[in-house]
């Protein structure tokens, strides 16, 4: 299962892990959170797993910048922080293969 801090319009935290990644932001395959101080979004896991990576599918269109600066953990080890380029859509984050049963991203003063 999946939560996030908030739910910005119906951008709840399952669209992230639907199996959509197109991207398409209008096309109903992401979530986002409100603006506040600390935002995160989490991926709980059945079990434990060792995570070597996590890939991120970040948006396409309609502010895809506002991922630069997330920082993604898995359990409480922090992995990486998102850095944005222009044209990139998909972040693959290396973890060391942290053993943890859920994935966070944290995203400080903007949308997430």
């Amino acid at each position: 299962p999946t939560k996030q801090s908030s739910t910005y319009d119906d951008d709840v935290s399952s669209l992230a892990v639907d199996g959509n990644t197109d991207g398409n932001y209008n096309g109903n395959s992401c979530s986002s959170t409100q603006n506040e101080a600390i935002n995160w979004w989490r991926v709980d896991f059945d079990s434990n797993y060792a995570v070597s990576k996590v890939v991120v599918y970040n948006r396409k269109y309609s502010v895809p910048d506002r991922i630069n600066g997330a920082m993604v953990y898995v359990g409480d080890e922090y992995c990486d922080t998102i850095e944005y380029k222009q044209e990139q859509s998909i972040y693959s984050i290396d973890c060391n293969k942290a053993l943890e049963g859920a994935g966070t991203i944290k995203l400080p003063n903007n949308y997430l």
